[in-house]
């Protein structure tokens, strides 16, 4: 792998079929951890000190959370490239803490922004 590709990526990685369903087994694996264990990963990146008193083992979630972080980096940098995934993992996120009302409106509007954001740079890149 050259280190063009590494910064910039190459967007038809996923062409090949085989590739394309590891990324979407990969990110739905994403998804669905998430979603099991939005309640923990809330508490324990809030104030991991009171997740553990109340139980939780926090070297394992956060061990766990690092691992979901960086199966999602590898993806995306796949697709879009480690220069622009390091933007997509601050920027949204940022902005939608900025109008969110809670922790989840947040989550979705990150997510929305970012989208919108690779979608919308893929159109002027063809247009």
């Amino acid at each position: 792998m050259s280190i063009f590709l590494a910064i910039f990526s190459e967007i038809f990685w996923l062409s090949k079929k085989k590739k394309l369903w590891l990324a979407l087994i990969l990110a739905l694996g994403v998804l669905v951890t998430v979603a099991l264990f939005y309640q923990e990963f809330l508490f324990l990146t809030f104030d991991s000190e009171s997740a553990q008193a109340s139980g939780i083992q926090v070297a394992r979630l956060e061990s766990f959370m690092a691992m979901l972080a960086a199966v999602t980096v590898v993806l995306a940098m796949k697709v879009v490239g480690i220069l622009l995934v390091s933007a997509l993992l601050v920027i949204p996120a940022a902005a939608a803490l900025q109008v969110a009302k809670n922790f989840f409106q947040a989550m979705l509007i990150s997510t929305v922004v970012a989208l919108a954001s690779v979608l919308g740079g893929l159109v002027m890149a063809f247009f």
